[in-house]
């Protein structure tokens, strides 16, 4: 099933009627109670569905932000909201490409989303991102025993290949709660888990790019890396050449062929940018994704280009230390792009469709 197809699924399902109930969920409930003392601020949930627990959150003093991909559930939580009398901010996102942003709230929430392991855990690195320094992530996720114990939880392909278990910053014992909008007698517990204690997944590659460094407000220390390794590239061009005549001519002929091409990767960037060029990585308050010339081929030509140029210049002067400082510069644009990618996800709510048909640095190739 693809990922539209599940979106409308849930849309029906939403539509269908109420089936989260009016009371928030019990072992949320409980994680809460445990951050006593916390003075609300900013909070998320992602997969929110139709806002039971974001109302709830925002009835306790939390500044909510509810995240789904169904507007069908997100009207419902809207009607929810106006009814119990509290302001929510809801957005209609997809948790495959979504990134929220980063070190923004003081309590993310996570109930019920239910994915393999290959789709939720950069969904979770993700979310983990956005806590704020001091802040709290509570996931509830279903305890194993749902299997044969309770009613409702992920399908049963799901129960048998995945078995998921929740995760989080805080450690609680197993909890059985009755799930929300289950009453009367047939109503069984529906056995949750908060925060078991397990060793932690392998990181993934978004969780590798959260930690890199800003390296200043608007990433100014790229800048300035960047700006040094120009420089030992063109001085290291200027060190003897190193090969004989005939490869000289040759390799003469290939550098100038590289530096127009990364030439024209560049200026071909620069042009279509406009107004949104900025030297740091952050992009401007304010600035339009561009996804057009250029950028419609790779997602970083400015980039590109300057990488071509500069092994265009270590070929053109037959100096092996060139080449070499161009290799590094290739690596240290790759590293760069990828943070300046997180921004970019933060500032551009369809960032990740794009990021999703494009290059990163080189058109065709990479």
């Amino acid at each position: 099933m693809t990922a539209d197809e599940r979106r409308l699924a849930w849309d029906e399902r939403h539509r269908a009627g109420d089936f989260e109930g009016d009371a928030p969920n019990p072992t949320l409930a409980l994680g809460l109670v445990g951050l006593a003392g916390t003075i609300p601020g900013n909070a998320l949930e992602l997969a929110a569905g139709s806002g039971t627990n974001a109302v709830w959150l925002a009835g306790q003093g939390w500044r909510t932000t509810a995240v789904d991909w169904s507007p069908v559930a997100l009207a419902n939580g809207r009607a929810r909201a106006h009814d119990a009398g509290v302001t929510v901010d809801w957005l209609e996102r997809n948790l495959f490409e979504w990134f929220p942003p980063r070190r923004a709230f003081g309590l993310v929430v996570i109930v019920y989303l239910h994915l393999s392991p290959k789709e939720r855990g950069p969904i979770y690195a993700r979310a983990a991102a956005a806590v704020a320094p001091g802040g709290s992530m509570i996931v509830v996720g279903h305890e194993r025993l749902n299997e044969t114990q309770g009613e409702g939880g992920p399908p049963p392909v799901h129960r048998r290949r995945d078995r998921p278990r929740a995760s989080g910053h805080r450690s609680r014992p197993r909890h059985r709660a009755r799930r929300s909008g289950q009453e009367g007698p047939a109503a069984r517990p529906c056995p949750d888990r908060l925060a078991p204690r397990h060793p932690p997944p392998a990181p993934s590659v978004d969780e590798a790019m959260v930690r890199l460094p800003d390296l200043g407000r608007r990433g100014e220390g790229w800048f300035l890396l960047q700006l040094l390794l120009f420089g030992l590239i063109a001085a290291s061009g200027l060190v003897g050449p190193a090969w004989g005549d005939t490869a000289r001519t040759a390799g003469e002929a290939l550098g100038a062929v590289l530096i127009g091409c990364g030439g024209l990767l560049s200026v071909r960037g620069v042009v279509d940018l406009r107004e949104n060029l900025t030297p740091f990585p952050k992009p401007l308050p304010g600035a339009t994704l561009v996804d057009r010339g250029a950028y419609g081929l790779v997602r970083h030509p400015i980039y590109g280009g300057l990488i071509l140029g500069a092994a265009g210049w270590g070929v053109f002067m037959a100096s092996p230390l060139a080449l070499v400082l161009a290799l590094l510069l290739a690596v240290f644009f790759d590293l760069k792009s990828r943070r300046e990618e997180l921004w970019l996800a933060e500032q551009f709510a369809d960032y990740g469709s794009y990021r999703s048909r494009t290059r990163r640095l080189l058109p065709w190739i990479y």
